[in-house]
């Protein structure tokens, strides 16, 4: 055997792991196996510790939800081995922590892989961007969206719909999605719409008579008396 087939058995396993309604005593099972196959390579000589393998083992502890397993067991197997995170790496962790709600640390992550020079992978990208969508953070959201523009790649369907019907889009943002992505609600519009400004109440000035805001009509000044002068009195002022 040779390190692809431990790979791919690892693999295997982490695809167990993801079954709907798996029970935890068979996860158990699973993880346990997967690490001893992972020791039993280390004891053949032939065999290569490489970082498909590491991935493998981070997809699957991240799968059963094991994140001391994650980082007391198989991060330090990348020091062990002088074996250098690479875009996958980043990637399956960042996926890990977005599940469990650990939204900066997803950001750290990405943040990491870029000062490392790696080329950010579309599993990656979507991680930081749903981490700037629950953090409600517009300047992660639109550094997100850049990234896919450089991959050539699309968010998810869901998330550009999402983005697509916010309240208020940042006028960077529109843009950005209005030219380069599928277009969703509001951006579908030929015109973009804006609301009402919120420090003009429509009841402002109405009860002193100045205008109303409902109708957007000015009411009508005050008119002169209709009755004329005198003839006397205006011929007096005509001469």
């Amino acid at each position: 055997m040779n390190h692809h087939i431990f790979n791919q058995l690892i693999r295997v396993y982490a695809g167990a792991c993801r079954v709907p309604s798996v029970k935890d005593e068979h996860i158990e099972m699973y993880c346990t196996d997967a690490w001893a196959l992972y020791l039993q390579m280390q004891e053949i000589p032939d065999c290569e510790i490489s970082v498909n393998v590491l991935n493998s083992l981070i997809s699957l502890f991240s799968a059963a939800l094991k994140p001391h397993e994650i980082e007391a067991k198989v991060l330090p197997q990348f020091a062990l081995h002088k074996i250098s995170y690479d875009e996958n790496t980043y990637a399956h962790l960042a996926k890990f922590y977005l599940n469990t709600r650990d939204h900066d640390q997803v950001v750290r992550l990405f943040d990491k892989s870029q000062e490392a020079g790696l080329n950010p992978i579309r599993s990656l990208v979507s991680s930081y961007l749903e981490a700037g969508l629950r953090k409600q953070n517009t300047e992660i959201i639109i550094h997100a969206l850049t990234k896919f523009i450089e991959i050539g790649q699309e968010p998810h369907q869901r998330v550009l719909k999402l983005l697509g019907n916010l309240s208020r889009i940042p006028d960077e943002l529109y843009v950005i999605l209005k030219k380069n992505f599928r277009n969703y609600g509001k951006i579908i519009d030929n015109v973009r719409p804006f609301e009402q400004a919120s420090f003009r109440p429509e009841s402002f000035g109405k009860d002193k008579g100045i205008f109303d805001r409902k109708f957007g009509k000015k009411f009508n000044p005050k008119k002169s008396p209709k009755k004329m002068l005198p003839y006397n009195v205006r011929k007096n002022l005509i001469q």
